[in-house]
């Protein structure tokens, strides 16, 4: 674990992620009404900022090790109807990322798939004891390619499951399209143990579930933190003053005068279409639920889902603005129904219902934010487009760490060197549109 000392100071919160309204994750669930706001000033013991997989992970654990602590959860919008609810639901146990044959690679994916798999677990047993099943498959996902250029990534990504003994299935050819449905992709790798879940869902249920010396202040954007012996949280409607603190506010970190200039964002954007009828279902071969992340950086993530829709996400851009306008998400749907239509070609009348942005939180050496900036502060992010498994994970170690709870996931987890520093703008904006020009253009069929 690094320490990135902040004993006292004041930040000014300017930046908040402004979501559209059409998320088909969250837009296919009943509406809420039960929406608890801050309303004037309140003492706690600790304060979690940030309700995404990652902060209801850290009040989860503080739950479990301090029963007696008043706990206070603060969310600038309604759990699950941001970040954490708008991302394509792959809970990841592994995944070839910066993959290589060196030790340096294989000693980062396995630490890698240690955090994950910690998540998972802690995921995994809150979805069963709270009966959230009807929000997880945990039947594995796909890396898939659909061009023999891009095959030789999921074979180095095969070393390295073999290396460090992590079971998966190779299918290609016909095997692979008749799981699938589509005859679209050549090669795959089916890794087991990751997890496919309805995310917006998810934190829902897990929201309902909260313990009972939790209480979660929603629509409660944070206006000012103040850090020093105690943690002061300014909002619109109030003052939160707590003793300690947990910030878990992902690639915002930086606005909460923590880690700045070490993380950028990506907007993504996706589209669902509506659930296919009987007769599509069969024209497919009614296969079962599944998941492919591409064989290459940029290449499509796809769920077909328990409800029988198609989600595409194919885009992902450079946008210091973060949120998309109508007209930006309209230009995106076309791109999303075209790639539907390339490999659901059978299916001409398949139409999208939903289409919706994002954003991820990216560092330059893909590392993540795993410290303890001061005495009461711990703070977690940088997720890498892997934030509900990593954040969970991450998240829950953190809080083992400072309760004095070993293990060896929290071994791996302190081995993390801190997120690279990032070249100032607008060196950075135009790094970045580049980089990500470059990688679509390889992209390809993908």
């Amino acid at each position: 674990m690094y320490r990135h000392l902040v004993k006292s100071g004041r930040a000014k919160v300017s930046k908040v992620a402004l979501n559209d309204n059409s998320c088909g994750w969250v837009e296919t669930l009943p509406k809420r009404n039960d929406i608890r706001r801050l309303q004037g000033d309140l003492r706690c013991e600790w304060v979690v900022i940030g309700a995404g997989f990652a902060g209801l992970a850290a009040a989860r654990r503080l739950a479990d090790l301090y029963p007696q602590a008043d706990i206070v959860v603060i969310e600038g919008q309604r759990a699950g109807e941001g970040s954490a609810g708008r991302n394509s639901g792959f809970a990841v146990d592994t995944s070839p990322g910066r993959v290589g044959d060196d030790e340096t690679m294989k000693s980062k994916a396995l630490t890698s798939y240690v955090i994950n798999m910690a998540g998972l677990e802690y995921l995994r047993e809150a979805v069963e004891a709270y009966g959230l099943q009807h929000t997880w498959d945990g039947n594995g996902k796909f890396h898939c390619a659909a061009e023999p250029r891009h095959a030789g990534n999921l074979e180095k990504f095969e070393e390295i499951l073999q290396q460090l003994d992590i079971p998966y299935e190779w299918l290609e050819g016909e095997r692979l399209n008749r799981r699938l449905g589509i005859p679209y992709y050549h090669k795959g790798i089916w890794t087991k143990q990751a997890a496919l879940v309805q995310p917006a869902a998810l934190i829902r249920g897990l929201v309902l579930h909260l313990p009972e010396n939790v209480r979660l202040l929603e629509e409660t954007p944070v206006e000012e933190i103040e850090y020093g012996d105690q943690v002061r949280i300014q909002c619109r409607q109030g003052r939160v003053t707590a003793d300690k603190a947990v910030v878990a506010t992902n690639g915002l970190l930086g606005e909460f005068g923590l880690f700045r200039g070490r993380m950028m964002h990506l907007t993504l954007t996706a589209s669902m279409t509506r659930p296919l009828n009987t007769a599509e279902r069969y024209r497919i071969g009614d296969p079962d639920p599944w998941g492919i992340l591409s064989a290459h950086r940029m290449g499509a993530t796809i769920r077909y889902t328990s409800d029988r829709r198609i989600m595409m996400r194919n885009t992902a851009e450079y946008w210091p603005g973060l949120a998309m306008s109508e007209s930006d998400l309209a230009a995106r749907r076309k791109l999303h129904l075209k790639a539907i239509r390339a490999r659901w070609h059978m299916l001409p009348e398949l139409e999208i219902e939903h289409t919706w942005s994002g954003v991820v939180a990216v560092s330059r050496n893909f590392s993540s934010v795993f410290a303890q900036p001061a005495p009461n502060v711990l703070a977690v992010g940088g997720f890498n487009a892997g934030g509900i498994a990593r954040g969970t994970g991450l998240a829950k170690l953190l809080v083992d760490q400072y309760a004095g709870v070993p293990s060896a996931a929290l071994s791996e987890a302190q081995k993390l060197a801190p997120p690279a520093i990032l070249p100032p703008r607008p060196l950075l904006d135009i790094g970045a549109r580049l980089n990500v020009m470059r990688m679509r253009a390889g992209a390809g069929r993908e």
